[in-house]
């Protein structure tokens, strides 16, 4: 099945070549769930940005790598 692609701005094509520079993982993770939190917040009804999904993504990341560590 033939899917369209995606159109992609130019706001969306300086982010994706900032997002290719960082080296850590971990952190380009925690950007990718903020960026994909906030989309799906600003297209919800919902008056306050859910900060607690974006604590809650930290944490979680935070917790493996402490895990790997130990």
């Amino acid at each position: 099945m033939l899917q369209k692609r995606m159109f992609i701005t130019q706001s969306m094509q300086r982010l994706l070549n900032l997002f290719e520079q960082i080296e850590d993982e971990d952190i380009r993770n925690i950007i990718a769930e903020t960026v994909f939190l906030e989309s799906k917040h600003r297209s919800s009804s919902q008056k306050n940005f859910p900060i607690r999904e974006v604590r809650n993504v930290v944490d979680t990341v935070a917790r493996l790598r402490e895990g790997q560590k130990g």
